[in-house]
């Protein structure tokens, strides 16, 4: 192993900008990732609402024979703002977390580099 490698006095350990370089790549990745999936999530979900709204005006069309699907109707349209809930509720948490691993990482950065 080269001397700067080793974190001599000849400039900073490549091994550990490389390593923070990884995290906040990855970091980055899991933010991308997230978005894509919440955001199929509240497509899903918008598509789920619109059903629930097409089941009760069916239901109200077909009177007292149809009062059954109502109710079908209305759970689905509470499951989808349920999931909907959830979902913003995991994409605050994560964002948070992720925004949290990013600002360590560099601080990392900065340790490491003034303590070579």
């Amino acid at each position: 192993m080269s001397a700067l490698a080793k974190g001599s006095p000849a400039g900073p350990r490549p091994e550990r900008a490389s390593a923070a370089d990884l995290t906040a790549d990855m970091a980055e990745k899991v933010m991308q990732t997230l978005q894509e999936k919440v955001e199929h999530i509240q497509n899903v979900t918008r598509r789920t609402k619109i059903l629930a709204i097409n089941a009760s005006i069916e239901s109200a069309r077909a009177g007292a024979a149809g009062k059954g699907f109502a109710i079908i109707s209305d759970e689905v349209r509470a499951i989808s703002l349920q999931i909907e809930q959830l979902s913003e509720q995991l994409r605050n948490e994560l964002v948070a977390q992720i925004g949290e691993l990013k600002r360590s990482t560099g601080e990392l950065v900065v340790a490491t580099a003034e303590s070579a």
